[in-house]
């Protein structure tokens, strides 16, 4: 019998290797998130994580390259919350894009201390990727490809109600929304506050721009 576990978004059933290969993601995931609520993150080797995990070195380099890099199975599941949401709310287009932005915040401060060291790591590391002869493109891919997918499927439902401009680029705007709360969480970490308030507000604010700047004429603010 064909495994029918769902892939990243829940689109379409994932094959055995791929189950596999996503059971080992969660097992890491879930074994280096109960390592760092025990102890600092920059004390947790990648050692420790495996010999919880149960996998060896090699497995979790091609998985993940980096410990930053479970920043990946993070949004994966931030991608599975939002799902559900907006599956409960029985909704699309703009009111999906706004449980969206929600859920990300939500994610955010629930891990906050982690997400902040996780994403510092992971930031130095896409720095170490660029060279002078461009962009590698696949690093950025794998940090918030999920959750673009998803922006750019609520964008083009939006688009089909009437409810978002058509002229827009799907593809362009909603990696734009998912940058733009990336960057967000980024300049509420420089801020060093701590304000978990703050972030939700700045959260609220970007999404508000966006929203408006995609909304077909016509059409009231969800």
């Amino acid at each position: 019998m064909r495994n029918t576990t769902r892939s990243r978004t829940g689109a379409q059933p994932l094959g055995l290797r791929e189950s596999k290969k996503l059971a080992k993601q969660i097992a890491i995931y879930d074994a280096a998130m109960t390592l760092f609520a025990s102890r600092p993150y920059a004390e947790v080797t990648l050692e420790q994580i495996c010999e919880q995990a149960g996998v060896s070195r090699a497995t979790f380099f091609r998985l993940f390259g980096t410990k930053a890099g479970l920043i990946e199975e993070f949004n994966r599941r931030s991608a599975q919350r939002i799902q559900e949401k907006v599956r409960e709310a029985k909704v699309t287009g703009v009111k999906a894009l706004a449980i969206t932005a929600n859920v990300i915040a939500e994610h955010w401060t629930d891990n906050a201390d982690v997400m902040k060291e996780m994403s510092r790591e992971y930031m130095h590391h896409l720095e170490q990727l660029y060279d002078m002869g461009g962009p590698k493109i696949e690093a950025t891919r794998s940090g918030g490809q999920v959750l673009a997918e998803l922006a750019i499927r609520y964008i083009l439902e939006g688009q089909a109600k009437g409810e978002i401009g058509r002229h827009l680029d799907p593809i362009f705007v909603g990696i734009g929304f998912m940058n733009s709360l990336g960057t967000t969480f980024q300049f509420w970490m420089a801020q060093g506050n701590g304000d978990l308030t703050d972030l939700r507000s700045k959260v609220e604010q970007i999404t508000g721009i966006f929203v408006a700047g995609m909304m077909a004429k016509g059409t009231v603010k969800a």
